[in-house]
């Protein structure tokens, strides 16, 4: 109501359009999570970041904004199996424009990290080349920490890049542990800031989960690397007990536990069991 009031008496305020822009984007996010159509919202933003740049063409936030809220339909649309490069390139586009015009703008790299991110992502399920998106995300986190030195969220988002990189090795039938050493290196620090930072933990869950499964690859025991995952997810259970994703993914560190145990011969039925606990909760909570 306060920015509707603010857009009544000033039509024209390119400040006052890009937060309402920010609304309609976080709306969106919510729709989306909800399992509802975020189309509508996402495009309400961008048409308010539109019209503040037509105010204001030098107005910075509006192009972050433009280029965040584009980020995330493309997320979103890249999981839909929906046509999703127009969106990326898009999003890279004004995040590029948003640094152009203020080089020390660490939210923005942070940002276009995280999309080049995303882009990875999506490409690397389309089986296309994925390398490119995640080196670039590593290097605008890189970027994010010159400029920041200890921002728990670059060290978050260059961890996710450096285990993309090492998810894409693996597949080709390299070695990805090099990758997987780098993820964990960053994602300690990020913990060393923050022990209950749940994106930290989520996301070094998921590294050390790979590792065991490289391991396992490599003849190695890769029990120690699964116990290690499955305590990072326990950790974000108690801190966000609604969220299935800890559950799903601990389940499947308890999965490839069973699966490593029964290779070697000893009893897996424990971790197998504990594995379908967890998918069960997971059901329950969506």
């Amino acid at each position: 109501p306060a920015i509707e009031e603010a857009l009544r008496c000033a039509p024209e305020s390119a400040s006052a359009l890009t937060l309402r822009a920010r609304l309609y984007e976080q709306r969106g996010r919510l729709e989306a999570m909800r399992g509802l159509d975020p189309q509508a919202s996402f495009s309400a933003a961008i048409a308010d970041c539109d019209h503040a740049l037509k105010v204001d063409p030098n107005f910075l936030n509006a192009y972050f904004q433009r280029g965040l809220t584009l980020g995330c339909r493309a997320e979103i649309d890249a999981t839909k199996r929906r046509p999703y490069r127009a969106a990326f390139e898009a999003a890279i586009a004004d995040l590029d424009e948003a640094i152009r015009r203020d080089p020390s703008f660490v939210q923005a790299y942070l940002m276009r990290a995280r999309v080049h991110n995303q882009w990875g992502m999506a490409k690397a399920a389309d089986g296309r080349h994925a390398v490119d998106s995640f080196e670039n995300a590593v290097s605008d986190a890189a970027r994010a920490l010159e400029l920041e030195p200890g921002h728990i969220s670059a060290y978050v988002t260059r961890g996710e890049a450096y285990w993309n990189l090492g998810v894409l090795a693996f597949s080709r039938h390299a070695d990805p542990r090099d990758f997987y050493r780098k993820a964990l290196e960053d994602l300690d620090l990020a913990l060393a800031k923050n022990p209950d930072y749940i994106p930290a933990l989520q996301c070094r869950g998921k590294v050390h989960s790979r590792v065991g499964e490289a391991q396992d690859a490599h003849g190695e025991d890769p029990h120690d690397s699964y116990e290690r995952a499955i305590a990072d997810y326990g950790e974000v259970v108690p801190l966000d007990p609604r969220s299935p994703g800890a559950h799903f993914n601990r389940g499947i560190a308890y999965a490839r536990l069973g699966k490593a145990e029964a290779k070697r011969g000893t009893d897996s039925g424990r971790s197998y069991e504990l594995a379908l606990a967890d998918f069960d909760r997971t059901l329950e909570r969506n």
